[in-house]
């Protein structure tokens, strides 16, 4: 059985081939600091991104991957519980009002069931 840390960097590696190439390569170069847990310079990247690609079904969810795995590393369980369980319901809404808003886009839908897998 896969496990959520395995799916996830398995999701991430497919879903950068998704993209342009100057958002793909900002993009992969956030993945590839969230794979070598270089979680500041990958916020800051995906922050970046987010003003740029504002509607992006990926950087929430990368986000939340990204608070959450810093909370995992420096805080206790109960505070990466509480981590995840907020950037979920901050990000939910987000991906809501896109499925509402492009309902043929299934990245959304996708990234929302990622989210909810996390």
């Amino acid at each position: 059985m896969i496990n959520s840390k395995s799916f996830l960097y398995v999701l991430l590696f497919f879903i950068s081939f998704l993209y342009s190439d100057t958002y793909k390569e900002q993009l992969n170069l956030a993945i590839n600091d969230l794979y070598n847990f270089s979680l500041d310079s990958c916020s800051h990247k995906l922050h970046v991104l987010k003003t740029q690609y504002p509607e992006s079904p990926i950087i929430p969810f990368l986000l939340v991957s990204t608070e959450w795995q810093r909370s995992l590393l420096h805080d206790d369980p109960s505070t990466s519980y509480e981590v995840i369980n907020t950037g979920i319901d901050r990000t939910t809404p987000f991906y809501h009002e896109m499925i509402s808003r492009y309902p043929e886009e299934s990245s959304y839908k996708l990234f929302l069931g990622s989210l909810y897998g996390l």
